[in-house]
């Protein structure tokens, strides 16, 4: 994932994250990672989180997959 994907696929997130009133622990929680995983996604930081993880986000953030990903 280029570089600047990874951070428009972390501000998609920290926006929906936001909308839905979470803190990054809660939805951390709720997917089973550490708080500090939901971070580096949302700053850009991580290297191609998988299609499971965005796919449990999506759920839980009531979105669509696809959403987060900009298509």
């Amino acid at each position: 994932m280029r570089m600047s994907s990874k951070v428009q696929l972390g501000r998609i997130i920290k926006k929906a994250r936001e909308d839905a009133e979470l803190s990054q622990q809660q939805l951390a929680d709720e997917i089973g990672k550490h708080v500090s995983y939901i971070s580096r996604i949302e700053r850009g930081k991580e290297d191609n989180p998988t299609r499971e993880v965005l796919r449990n986000i999506a759920k839980l953030l009531n979105v669509k997959a696809e959403d987060l990903l900009g298509l």
